[in-house]
Order: structure tokens, then sequence, then C-alpha cells
């Protein structure tokens, strides 16, 4: 798996209040065509942030709502193919840390998984058909 970082997700309990601080609050333009009925996604200095609903993302990283919610955000790198996913998966569980959510197509068409880290930290390796 390369090393980056692609994205970082927020899990937030009201998405349409976090999109007001952002957005009025904070002055931030979401990105054309990033929102979606869970998230919302703006770029920053070549990285997305995106808020996401906390229970969503609960039951797609596998993970319960507190850890979710204690963690803050969680990681995000994308891939080149779904192969690569797959790999990094492998790859992922050979160096000690925990699939929390197997490698599967998912809303968007998306191929992902969830992983945490030896210390707890999660993170999600994605493969999207709209990459470019």
């Amino acid at each position: 798996m390369q090393q980056r970082l692609d994205m970082v997700m927020l899990p937030v309990r009201d998405r349409a209040h976090a999109v007001r601080f952002y957005e009025q609050g904070l002055g931030w333009t979401p990105r054309s065509g990033a929102q979606t009925g869970h998230s919302v996604k703006y770029a920053a200095s070549g990285i997305l942030v995106a808020m996401i609903d906390r229970e969503y993302l609960s039951k797609e990283c596998g993970l319960p709502g507190s850890t979710v919610a204690a963690s803050g955000m969680t990681l995000v790198t994308f891939v080149d193919s779904i192969e690569q996913v797959d790999q990094a998966a492998v790859d992922v569980m050979k160096a000690g840390g925990s699939v929390t959510s197997a490698p599967r197509i998912r809303d968007g068409g998306l191929y992902t998984f969830y992983f945490t880290d030896p210390d707890g930290n999660p993170w999600e390796v994605v493969w999207s058909p709209d990459a470019k």
C-alpha cells in the first residue's frame, strides 16, 4: 500500500448541523457532486475532508458507534485497482492490523475494506470506479 493519505472522515451526529457549521460558520464550499445522504466532502489542501453520519460509518466499518466516536476520524487511502484493495487487506493482517469490515463492493460501486492499526486507529482502503 502506498504511503499516502487521501481523505479524513469525521463522524458526525447530525450531518445537517455539521454542514451549517463548516459552510456558514467557516465558509467552506462542498466539493462538487460530493454530497450523499450520508456524507458531504470538502477539498482541503489536496485532502478530502468528509463529514459522515456516525451511525452509517459505524455500520460500514464494522466498529461500535462508541469506537467510531472516540477515534474522532477515519483515515482513508485510495488505490488504483480492486486487486490492490485485496492485497492491502492481506498486508494489514500480516502486519498485525485487524480487518473490521472485509473487502466488498458497496454504495457507489466502491470496492473497499476497513481496518484498525495495532493501536485501534481506523482506516479505509478504497478503489473507486470514478477515480481518474
